[in-house]
């Protein structure tokens, strides 16, 4: 078949022609639960998992599919001038919404910070008011194969000539987001993220014990904007509260972390939530949908509900569906689409390093009705040539869709 005919079936069947499978077979992931696949050649030990892919959102941005630009590297500020707020490695009961079993943990000690700070800075504006806007992102960092590889591997975290951690922490500042979800993160990436990112609280645990073994699907939030009021975790399996387990087919271990927050400008309250689904069973990746869409029910207590992730399938994938089918009045939007309502052929975001874009998202920021995406990116940046990580970011913009009493938003 011409090669032209092969992109225009690939794209009409919903494939990523030239990028990783999307169904049940793997993407590029280390598995946890017995095989090793790789992406660049070299396999990688990481405890006993690994995983991955992204997408990007952009403060400001003007309407575009894609954004790029020249990563530098350039120096963090704290904009709210306060110390970090970490939850990182924090179990306390897993899935239960508390921040720690320790009442003298860091978890705790942040939040009431946050709390304190908040309290004499709640802006009150009219919600419908672009002030109001959030700007969220997801982004599969791609977990640091560590050992020397992390520092010789042209792709490795710690590279020595252009260590991928720079560039990931560079292109966050750029995105500037309100909200970030970050996943295959390892304890060693979440704490550089943590140390070079002050303007941030960050919850999240490692998957494999539900302390810090393991890659983290952890949630960034700026301090400066919001108040942490919950947080929890919990598996994609048949028992959700034991940490590492997984449903059955699952080729890793796969969760998510949520939290509740109260944000300062529009005094709304916002439920996040940010996951990895499975890359090897599509089973997996339907029973965590389901999972997922019934805890939100019951997680977010009524509030307005964000959702980043790397999901590990395109658009039109079972489990996407679960959530995205407009069956009944909770059904999550897919924000990229809303903005950007004709597919086109070259909306990869997973690329292996390669910086291809023909392909699907299989990177999403999903929302309810409450919320409305008024712009998109896929971020593209590279520096001369060198990729932050094997995904791209999506970013995107979202405003309140209902005012005061809830009046629409004109």
């Amino acid at each position: 078949m011409p090669h032209d005919g092969l992109i225009a079936w690939c794209f009409l069947v919903g494939l990523a022609c030239g990028g990783p499978p999307t169904s049940d077979s793997g993407i590029g992931e280390t598995s946890s639960i017995g095989e090793t696949s790789s992406i660049d050649g070299s396999e990688a030990t990481v405890g006993a998992s690994t995983g991955g892919e992204t997408e990007d959102t952009s403060r400001g941005m003007e309407s575009t599919r894609t954004g790029s630009a020249t990563v530098g590297t350039s120096e963090s500020t704290d904009a709210s001038g306060e110390g970090f707020a970490s939850h990182h490695g924090s179990s306390g009961e897993p899935g239960s919404g508390s921040a720690s079993s320790d009442p003298a943990s860091s978890s705790e000690a942040s939040a009431s910070d946050d709390a304190s700070t908040a309290a004499s800075n709640t802006d009150g504006i009219d919600p419908c008011s672009q002030q109001a806007a959030l700007t969220v992102a997801t982004f599969n960092i791609r977990y640091d194969a560590g050992g020397p590889q992390s520092a010789s591997s042209p792709n490795g975290w710690e590279n020595t000539s252009a260590p991928r951690r720079d560039m990931v922490v560079t292109l966050i500042e750029g995105m500037d987001p309100d909200i970030l979800g970050v996943q295959e993160a390892l304890a060693n990436q979440v704490d550089d993220l943590v140390e070079a990112l002050p303007q941030y609280g960050f919850v999240g645990v490692g998957r494999d014990d539900g302390l810090e073994a393991g890659e983290y699907a952890g949630i960034f939030y700026r301090r400066d904007r919001f108040v942490l009021q919950d947080e929890g975790h919990f598996w994609l399996s048949d028992t959700p509260e034991v940490p590492g387990t997984v449903f059955p087919g699952s080729g890793s271990i796969r969760m998510a972390t949520w939290i509740r927050v109260s944000d300062r400008r529009s005094t709304r309250e916002l439920f996040v939530l940010n996951t990895h689904w499975d890359n090897v069973s599509q089973s997996s990746r339907v029973a965590s949908g389901e999972l997922i869409r019934a805890r939100l029910e019951t997680l977010s207590a009524g509030d307005p509900i964000v959702l980043t992730g790397d999901l590990n399938e395109n658009e039109t994938g079972a489990g996407i569906l679960v959530l995205t089918a407009p069956s009944t009045s909770e059904s999550l939007v897919d924000g990229y689409r809303q903005t950007f309502p004709e597919p086109e052929i070259d909306e990869a975001t997973y690329h292996g390093f390669e910086g291809t874009t023909v392909g699907s998202r299989i990177d999403y920021i999903l929302h309810d009705a409450r919320l409305m995406t008024t712009d998109a990116a896929i971020r593209r940046d590279d520096v001369a040539g060198s990729y932050p990580s094997d995904h791209f970011p999506v970013t995107s913009r979202l405003v309140w869709s209902q005012g005061e009493e809830g009046l629409a938003c004109q």
